[in-house]
């Protein structure tokens, strides 16, 4: 059995070495690595240089299927100066830690490492575990498009129809609350009202990202018997920590026919999508469903503490099961925050910054909940129910 690649990384890293891999190496299509990071135990403990080697062994691994060098040579003042950026060919997928060792003040890991062509990871992100989304009522920015004889439930509708459909592709897990609306206003979506109600709602209906939305445009034109209609959606994805948006996405089709809402039949149900407007309608949130799990796929996982163990205990319990495609031995990890929000100087936030990651291995896998044991506890870190567990 021939042996992988051990590649070191440390904190000096050679231009020549990469020059030579953008050279030399042939591109494949997927490959199994083995790695290595190192980084220096600082004042902010082995935790913290844990996660610096981590990341240092993950871009190494992306590395490894070659490199891409661009260089830029200007002459200012008589004086040539050359800069050069060097960006890796391939991803990173799922990693597992297979060693860790100190020598002197420096932590060395090393990862087995999934590594993909950045083509491949374009098509489909090499992500295990499945997200779950928490699809939030749609509002219409101008009700009075609306025509007076519509039923009036479109918003929580859309809801509970688009997390159905959700569910049917099976690609990731999904439930509706239909009667949130996350934004001040539609007219000023997508600016969550209030993110830590919003976070909230995501921890009870044990969702990792939210999904929602805006009608932009519902509205009617022509003569009755050559009416259109426009239908204009714009779909949003939020983080549930600081509630940044991380993806939107406008949505629209021309509507003929009738182009009615049926006050006949159930929004959402197979008479009501057969009617000209629900033909048109499923259609849409079919696209809108598409799009948001190609999106949520490649977002990092996230569980939440919801039990902790006595003081100093290292033992949590987590939001996240089988279901979620976790097994024992998987490695989350635990994230701290630094204290106050970063904002612009008008005061607008922008969100928090991330601390030391602690690293927390599953022990136990249930269908809905794990228990999983921090590697370590720093005596000053405090683990509270609600606090977040990502993966790498």
């Amino acid at each position: 059995m021939s042996r992988q690649p051990v590649l070191p990384v440390s904190r000096n890293r050679f231009l020549p070495l990469l020059l030579a891999l953008a050279a030399c190496c042939t591109p494949l299509k997927a490959a199994e690595v083995t790695v290595e990071g190192s980084a220096v135990i600082g004042a902010a403990g082995i935790g913290a240089a844990r996660e610096e080697a981590i990341r240092r062994a993950l871009a190494r691994a992306a590395e490894f299927h070659g490199a891409r060098v661009s260089s830029r040579a200007v002459v200012e003042s008589g004086v040539l100066q050359e800069s050069v950026q060097v960006a890796a060919d391939a991803c990173t997928g799922r990693s597992e830690q297979i060693a860790e060792k100190v020598t002197g003040k420096e932590l060395t890991v090393s990862l087995r490492v999934e590594v993909a062509e950045r083509e491949a990871c374009r098509r489909e992100c090499l992500v295990s575990y499945r997200n779950r989304l928490l699809v939030a009522a749609f509002a219409l920015e101008y009700p009075e498009q609306k025509q007076f004889d519509e039923p009036a439930r479109l918003a929580g509708a859309t809801a509970l129809a688009l997390a159905r459909r959700l569910e049917q592709r099976g690609r990731l897990p999904a439930v509706a609350d239909d009667a949130h609306f996350p934004y001040r206003s539609p007219a000023r979506a997508p600016l969550l009202r209030d993110p830590a109600a919003s976070a909230e709602i995501l921890g009870g209906q044990r969702g990792q990202y939210l999904l929602s939305g805006v009608y932009r445009d519902l509205g009617v034109q022509g003569p009755w018997v050559d009416r259109k209609r426009n239908l204009q959606i714009e779909a949003f994805l939020h983080d549930p920590a600081s509630g940044e948006l991380l993806a939107r996405q406008v949505f629209a089709r021309e509507l003929g026919g009738r182009a009615e809402i049926s006050s006949k039949h159930t929004i959402g149900t197979a008479a009501f999508a057969a009617t000209d407007f629900g033909q048109g309608w499923m259609a849409l949130l079919d696209e809108i469903a598409q799009w948001a799990e190609q999106r949520a796929s490649c977002l990092p996982f996230i569980a939440r503490v919801v039990k902790t163990g006595p003081k100093n205990s290292r033992t949590l319990h987590i939001d996240a099961g089988s279901e979620a495609g976790l097994s024992a031995g998987d490695v989350l990890l635990l994230q701290t925050w630094k204290n106050g929000e970063i904002a612009t100087p008008a005061g607008t936030a922008l969100g928090r910054e991330r601390g030391a990651a602690v690293q927390a291995v599953i022990r136990e896998v249930y269908p809905r909940f794990a228990v999983v044991e921090l590697r370590e506890k720093p005596a000053t870190l405090v683990v509270r129910p609600g606090d977040l567990l990502y993966s790498r």
